[in-house]
């Protein structure tokens, strides 16, 4: 049967006398070989959301985008909290500072439907990437 993890050594014991079972060393979970700080830079910027895919208050990959009144994209409950923040009949524009007075929103599903595509098609294909990557090598190390 072919293991996809390593054999757990069952002789390390805690000092109360259990055996627990050993973690595979953490080479086991390294997925890629960054070994400069150049390397890793740029892998992280690979990886980095495209800023209209990132909400302006809290810089996180939108999930529940909306239109506010000063035409910028915000994520819905975050925009909310910014509105309760606030006093009186205006807010305070994250994006531009300016004033306005209407605090509706309107759904953007031309942002949502791109992130979606965004985490279907970047991400997802990097988390494939690096879960095959764990795989090959824990199957080398349980050899």
């Amino acid at each position: 049967m072919d293991s996809e993890m390593p054999s757990a050594s069952a002789d390390s014991e805690s000092s109360n006398g259990d055996t627990h079972p050993r973690p595979p060393p953490a080479s086991v979970y390294d997925t890629f070989p960054l070994r400069t700080q150049r390397q890793r830079a740029a892998y992280r910027e690979s990886l980095a959301a495209p800023r209209p895919y990132v909400c302006p208050i809290t810089q996180d990959l939108f999930v529940d985008p909306v239109v506010a009144a000063d035409g910028h994209t915000y994520e819905r409950p975050d925009l909310l909290r910014w509105f309760s923040i606030g006093t009186g009949p205006e807010w305070r524009s994250p994006t531009t500072g300016r004033l306005e007075r209407r605090r509706a929103t309107y759904d953007n599903a031309a942002v949502r439907g791109m992130v979606m595509e965004y985490r279907r098609e970047v991400l997802g294909k990097e988390l494939l990437w690096r879960c095959s990557g764990m795989r090959r090598r824990c199957r080398r190390a349980a050899a």
